[in-house]
């Protein structure tokens, strides 16, 4: 018997190997890349957003009012842009907020008992000086100091509380401009 070589059968449905990437895969790779590079950038500039910090414009809480001589002696007015009551005995002036410590609703002067106020929502009580008559209000009303503007207006600052028996004490009357206790 002869040994003979049998011919190698290959295989020609299959395209050889090739070395190296293939389009397809560089193109894989490419987008592999591209998002890893964009998730890292999107993840810096959120953290760095978070270094900044949100400013709010709020409200101006100092709030000029009316002169004096505008408002009549032994009378709660109310000013609907700030929701605060002036309030004027004799010479003296100070401001209580018309806000119920409750809920946030705004009171009302009590009609019923001719003095006080009374919040509409829930039925606080409160008297003439703020302080709680009956609930669910938890707090008396705050009051706001008051001070004079040089051009003779009342001057309602919210963001300072002051007792309740604070007044701004006017030398002689509403037409004086000049202030005596500064509240």
């Amino acid at each position: 018997m002869t040994k003979e070589r049998l011919p190698i059968l290959r295989n020609t449905s299959s395209p050889p190997k090739r070395r190296g990437l293939h389009r397809r895969d560089f193109g894989l790779l490419v987008f592999g890349w591209v998002a890893t590079l964009g998730s890292m950038i999107a993840a810096s500039a959120a953290a760095l957003r978070g270094l900044v910090p949100n400013l709010l414009d709020e409200p101006n809480l100092r709030y000029r009012a009316a002169k004096p001589a505008d408002y009549l002696d032994g009378t709660d007015t109310f000013l609907d842009e700030i929701r605060v009551f002036v309030q004027r005995k004799g010479t003296g002036y100070r401001a209580m907020s018309a806000v119920c410590t409750h809920l946030g609703c705004t009171v009302n002067p009590d009609e019923k008992a001719g003095r006080g106020f009374r919040c509409p929502c829930h039925g606080s009580v409160f008297d003439e000086d703020g302080r709680v008559l009956k609930g669910p209000a938890p707090a008396p009303l705050p009051c706001y100091a008051v001070s004079m503007a040089r051009d003779g207006r009342l001057v309602v600052d919210r963001d300072r509380v002051v007792s309740a028996d604070r007044y701004l004490m006017l030398d002689t009357g509403p037409e004086n401009s000049s202030a005596g206790e500064p509240a």
